[in-house]
């Protein structure tokens, strides 16, 4: 399971969602934000199959050769895909989180 990606939203409601059933406003708030939550993930994929913010292969001096620098640069660029791909989810920009939430709707009765 991925984080927050489950047949009870991101909360952990303990109602799950079924077929047919209709969504109650916690079930389709919990829906949203789960679906938003995918758009992020898949903008972090996205970042960092592109290497986005990857300055490690720009350098190649042999006096900073220090598995500490390198390991603080990969959290920090890693931490940085992060909040872009967190941002970039919020503006909705390429709608994904609101489509699978439209489509989640039509499925499972809003």
């Amino acid at each position: 399971m991925i984080d927050g990606l489950s047949a009870y939203g991101s909360t952990g409601a303990s109602t799950p969602v079924t077929s047919g059933a209709g969504l109650d406003a916690t079930q389709k708030q919990n829906l949203k934000t789960t679906c938003n939550e995918f758009e992020s993930i898949f903008w972090k994929s996205m970042l960092d199959a592109t290497n986005f913010g990857d300055t490690s292969s720009s350098s190649t001096d042999d006096s900073t050769d220090d598995s500490t620098i390198s390991d603080a640069s990969s959290f920090y660029t890693d931490t940085m895909r992060s909040q872009v791909s967190d941002a970039l989810a919020k503006t909705g920009s390429l709608g994904i989180g609101d489509e699978l939430y439209r489509w989640m709707i039509d499925a499972y009765g809003g």
